[in-house]
This record gives C-alpha cells, sequence and structure tokens, in this order.
C-alpha cells in the first residue's frame, strides 16, 4: 500500500495537521458589520432632542397637524363669547372706578380734568383688552376661554407656540382686518381648508382641537351658539305682534286694571312734561326773533 510523503507527516505530526486547518481558517474573509456613518448618528441624536423637546415643553409634534383636527368656527365663537365675557368684567371694573371721579369732576368748572380721564379710562380699557388676548395666546397659545373649549393656537411653520410679537399681529393687527368689511375675515373660517380667518393667514397661525369637549361643555356650547338666532327671532316676534296689532288694547288694560286717581295724575305728569319741554325750545327762539 502506498501512503504519500505528506499523508505520513501528518499521521506522524497531528499538530502539524492542526496548525495548517487554523491557517486555513485565518484566510477566510471575516463578515464584520460596516461602521456607522457619523451623519446617521447626528440624525439620530436630532431626532431623540426632538423628541425630548417636544415632551419637556409641550410643543406639537411634527405630525401632529395631520393627527389632530382644525378648530371649526362653533367652537372658536364659543371661546371668543367666554373671552369677551371676562374681558368685559375687566373694562367694566376699570369703568366704576373711574365713574366716581368723572361724578365729582361734573360738580366743577374743570372740563379738561373731566375730558383727560375719560380719555385715560377708554385708553385703559383698550390696553387691558389687547393685553388679555395678547398675553394668552403669546405665552401658551390660549386664552381662558379657549382652555375651555380647548383649543390651541400653534404657528403653523413651526407647530410652537406663538410667542408676543406673533399674538400682537394676529390679535390688533389681524383682528382688525377681519372685521373690517363686515366680519368677513371670520366668516372665512366657514368655508377655509385650514379653518383659517384672515387674522390667522396674516399671523401664520393655525387652531387645533386640544381634546374633545364632554356632554356639559356641548350643550352649553349649543347653548351660546344659539343666543344670536334667539335675539332675532325674538324682534321678529315682537314686529310680528305690532304689525298684528296686539298691543293695540293696551290702553283699555290701563282703564279696567289702574286707579282712576292714578291715571289722572299720570295725565297731568305728561302734561306738565309737554309743556316744559316746548317751553326750552321755544324760549331760544323768542330771543333769536327779539334780536
Amino acid at each position: 500500500m502506498n501512503i504519500s510523503k505528506d499523508e505520513d507527516m501528518h499521521k506522524l505530526n497531528p499538530a502539524t495537521s492542526l496548525g495548517s486547518v487554523n491557517n486555513q481558517a485565518n484566510q477566510q474573509p471575516i463578515h464584520t458589520t460596516p461602521p456607522i456613518q457619523a451623519s446617521e448618528m447626528e440624525n439620530s441624536a436630532n431626532e431623540q432632542t426632538m423628541i425630548t423637546t417636544a415632551t419637556d415643553t409641550n410643543v406639537y409634534p411634527e405630525n401632529s397637524i395631520g393627527d389632530t383636527k382644525y378648530a371649526g368656527a362653533v367652537r372658536r365663537y364659543g371661546a371668543v363669547v367666554i373671552d369677551s365675557f371676562l374681558v368685559g368684567i375687566c373694562t367694566w371694573i376699570v369703568s366704576m372706578v373711574a365713574f366716581i371721579p368723572l361724578a365729582l369732576l361734573q360738580f366743577t368748572d374743570n372740563p379738561i380734568a373731566a375730558m383727560i380721564l375719560t380719555s385715560v379710562t377708554g385708553l385703559l380699557q383698550l390696553v387691558i383688552w389687547g393685553g388679555y388676548y395678547v398675553y394668552f395666546i403669546g405665552s401658551r397659545g390660549q386664552t381662558p376661554g379657549k382652555m375651555f373649549f380647548k383649543i390651541k393656537i400653534i404657528k403653523e411653520e413651526t407647530q410652537n407656540i406663538p410667542g408676543y410679537t406673533t399674538a400682537f399681529i394676529r390679535e390688533i393687527i389681524g383682528n382688525m382686518l377681519s372685521a373690517f368689511i363686515f366680519g368677513l375675515g371670520y366668516l372665512w373660517i366657514i368655508w377655509d381648508s385650514k379653518k383659517q380667518g384672515w387674522h390667522d393667514k396674516i399671523a401664520g397661525t393655525v387652531a387645533l382641537e386640544d381634546g374633545e369637549l364632554n356632554t356639559g361643555k356641548k350643550l352649553l356650547l349649543g347653548f351660546i351658539v344659539s343666543l344670536p338666532f334667539l335675539a332675532v327671532m325674538g324682534v321678529v316676534a315682537v314686529i310680528a305682534l305690532i304689525g298684528f296689532g296686539v298691543f293695540s288694547n293696551f290702553e283699555s288694560f290701563d282703564q279696567q286694571f289702574l286707579p282712576e286717581e292714578f291715571l289722572q295724575e299720570f295725565d297731568q305728569l305728561e302734561q306738565e312734561m309737554i309743556q316744559d319741554i316746548d317751553s326750552e325750545v321755544t324760549m331760544p327762539d323768542l330771543e333769536f326773533n327779539e334780536n
């Protein structure tokens, strides 16, 4: 039986055989994972920073507009009514505080002071009205009325809270333009695809729904929206009643149910008032004719 020289050497020295196997294994290519590029690591870090920032500062994430509904005209109208009520209370307090010195100035011969105080009071009321909206929209993106009906104002481009500059443009300049042509800028919300009024488009903002309304808030919103229609229906009903002569029987009602002495005194008082008015009107005419 013939055996080659190499085979004899492998049989005589097993370590040599193992060494050759190891050399073959070392010569085979090793498949390794390629190193992560620096740009990929930077993008990952930026994404993590964006997620952390959105969580910490309560900023809407990038896809929130796609997932969140735009706030419609009805909900926004309800928020405006509540805000107007709150601002009205503040301005009414200012008016009551200024009423006392104004009433005292009526008894003095100082009309300039009364005019100055009236102007300052009006200016202060405007500052309260404008500051209310600019502060809440600029710092929170929500006025108390919008908080109640869960509406959030954000910048359309950055999806962040507007800030005071944008809030001033939206609430002061934008609202003036929206109300300029019979409120057409506000009505624009009804048919606009993003539910933006002119003040939103000028400032680059959008109004988003910040949650669902419960049953109580929905009922309150329905009541607020129905108030203008109820007022219009009431005026139409009064006009219709007058047209049909429903109020023509009030004179006979007074004669039947009121005491006769009371009616006589009332007629006498009415005649005296008419005479006083006539005398005040005719006296200047007489003086003018004499001159």
